[in-house]
């Protein structure tokens, strides 16, 4: 009894990088050389703050999401995601100090998933990369329940035409702070909103270097309905709003504000919509034509540093 406790074999400790392949299993190990079958299954074994690899082209299943991670696929894979009628493809309620790294994913609705990725929880989420389309709702939807950080970079956000190609409106009075860069946001609802409006939330989100176009209402809408302390604020620079159909920008609530710098908006009923709240043009450097109303209310202008 003695020889058996001394050499008991030790459990076997969290990996920190997994893998899944179109040919694996999920009673694998998660090896490179004994792949698993699902993200889910991988996830399940991965350390915390450890990364799961997919190694070919397929589609790995829905995820839920609970610890920091990153998920990634090399150049050249193609890690699908496909969601079922009235589910989501990735749901995320990591630790308050959790980072969540969504890399070269593709998630596919086939206009019956209802959310691509919805995020409730965690420090901060990188989505770079990565393809989000065809959802009966949200495309990314990010409603926080404390303070967090979104980036999202190099990712195209398609076909969602319910609602909002990305949604940010926080469950609490939390602060969201969001970049957006080189991201094609097209043929939704709406093309990015945020919502302040529920809980007195704080959202300052920079939007450079996209192309946010063909969506049926607005291009880019702020909205709070409480102004006092409390506010959202979009920063757009060197973009591009293109045949939005009602606006290509547009505040609602005193507290909303829009800062334009470098950004052609054009083709939609009205150009920049100021149903209340402030947005700020810099001097002479954006463009705004084919539109029935350039600008509808006070538009205010502010030097070029």
């Amino acid at each position: 009894m003695l020889a058996c406790t001394l050499f008991a074999a030790p459990a076997l400790a969290q990996r920190d990088r997994v893998f899944v392949a179109s040919y694996g299993s999920d009673s694998n190990p998660c090896t490179f050389g004994s792949p698993c079958k699902t993200f889910q299954q991988a996830i399940n074994v991965v350390a915390a703050g450890g990364e799961v690899t997919a190694i070919d082209s397929a589609g790995f299943g829905p995820i839920a999401i609970s610890h920091a991670i990153t998920i990634t696929s090399p150049n050249g894979v193609e890690a699908g995601i496909a969601v079922a009628a009235g589910t989501t493809g990735i749901t995320i309620n990591a630790g308050p100090s959790d980072v969540v790294s969504l890399h070269g994913l593709t998630l596919e609705g086939a206009g019956a998933g209802q959310s691509g990725i919805i995020f409730n929880a965690g420090a901060r989420l990188e989505i770079i990369d990565s393809v989000v389309q065809n959802f009966a709702d949200t495309g990314i939807f990010v409603d926080p329940a404390a303070n967090m950080t979104l980036l999202i970079s190099n990712t195209r956000v398609l076909d969602n035409p319910n609602s909002a190609g990305i949604e940010i409106a926080p469950q609490t009075s939390s602060v969201v702070l969001a970049s957006i860069d080189h991201v094609t946001i097209e043929n939704n609802n709406y093309g990015i909103y945020l919502d302040g409006s529920a809980h007195d939330a704080i959202i300052e989100a920079v939007i450079t270097n996209s192309i946010v176009s063909s969506n049926a209402n607005t291009g880019v809408a702020v909205f709070i309905s409480n102004p006092i302390n409390f506010g959202s604020l979009a920063t757009i620079k060197d973009t591009t709003l293109s045949h939005n159909v009602s606006n290509g920008v547009s505040t609602s609530g005193s507290g909303s504000e829009i800062l334009l710098s470098h950004v052609m908006i054009e083709g939609s009923h009205t150009g920049i919509n100021i149903g209340s709240g402030t947005i700020i043009s810099s001097a002479g450097n954006n463009d705004i034509f084919d539109t029935a109303t350039p600008v509808s209310g006070t538009l205010s202008a502010a030097p070029e540093q």
